[in-house]
């Protein structure tokens, strides 16, 4: 592993220290980046758009002579068969959660409407009239 030195500051490769990984090491070291916020917003920047909003990206081409579809191809598929799946647990998820906003607002009103209906008219009827 090449390290240099300039201007006070070591400088290393690090596409020459994950080579240098295991197999084991390099899947750990993927999954504790694997869930962070950057990390997801640039892999999924590529699953989706083919590239980082950098202009970087994973292999993309399949490779048939080796019969090899690179992780980012499989990742890309995997989206377009499953988005129907993901889409419509979405909008119940949505449907959900208007239902709930809809009781909410209905618990409301009642509650309100029943308060109306608890105070003397009288006192309703008699209200003072609005400063001009």
């Amino acid at each position: 592993m090449k390290v240099t030195l300039k201007d006070g500051k070591l400088s290393i490769d690090i596409h020459e220290i994950l080579d240098g990984l295991s197999e084991s090491e390099l899947i750990d070291l993927a999954e504790s980046f694997s869930i962070q916020d950057e990390i997801i917003k640039r892999v999924m920047q590529q699953v989706l758009d083919g590239c980082t909003e950098d202009g970087s990206h994973g292999l993309d081409s399949p490779d048939p002579f080796r019969n090899y579809l690179p992780p980012l191809t499989e990742a890309r598929i995997r989206v377009a068969e499953e988005s129907h799946i993901l889409a419509k647990e979405q909008i119940e998820r949505m449907r959900r959660h208007m239902a709930w906003r809809e009781e909410c607002h209905k618990e409301t009103s009642d509650w309100a409407w029943a308060m109306y209906h608890a105070w003397p008219q009288e006192s309703i009827r008699r209200r003072p009239e609005r400063p001009r």
